[in-house]
Parts: structure tokens; C-alpha cells; sequence
């Protein structure tokens, strides 16, 4: 991990050893649709107030690391996101 300039993880321990390590990364997840639905239904009645399942986001109460969720999982859109951290300092840096 130290030697990457940027990391694709799925969600889960390892972006928390990412983020102990500084290094840049994407997260990109599935949940079910029985999660999903719990997740809407907990952020409906207030339980929940964030948009987001990566630890370093749930750490930091804020965006810091861009998510990419079960229908956006697309060779295309993983480049992307990662190429944005690639070509711009403040972006690798959060």
C-alpha cells in the first residue's frame, strides 16, 4: 500500500489502513438491496445522517474519499475517480 501512488479498495478494514498510511484511494462497494433498504429507512427516521459507508468518511464526518456504489461500478467510472487523484495534488492530499 505504501508504495501506491493511488489505491482502488473495497470498503472495509483496509481503507482504515490506507488512511493510518496516508495513501489516496477510491472505495468501491456492493450492498444488497435488503441493506440498502435498511440504510434509506434508518436515514429516514434519523438514526443515520451520512451518505457514507467507507470508514475515513465515517471517521471524518465528510466527503474525504469518493465512494463508488453497486450501479456505478464501471471500469469507466473506477478510472475516472482514480485519475482525478492522479492529476490533482489538493484531491490526493484530502
Amino acid at each position: 500500500m505504501i508504495a501506491s501512488d493511488v489505491l482502488l479498495l473495497c470498503s472495509g478494514t483496509a481503507t482504515l489502513e490506507a488512511m493510518i498510511l496516508g495513501r489516496p484511494m477510491v472505495i468501491a462497494y456492493r450492498i444488497s438491496s435488503i441493506s440498502r433498504a435498511a440504510v434509506r429507512l434508518l436515514r429516514a427516521v434519523g438514526l443515520i445522517d451520512t451518505e457514507a459507508i467507507g470508514l475515513p468518511n465515517l471517521l471524518a464526518r465528510a466527503k474525504v474519499v469518493p465512494e463508488v456504489c453497486l450501479g456505478e461500478i464501471q471500469a469507466s467510472t473506477l478510472a475516472c475517480e482514480l485519475w482525478s487523484i492522479l492529476e490533482d495534488a489538493p484531491d490526493r492530499s484530502k
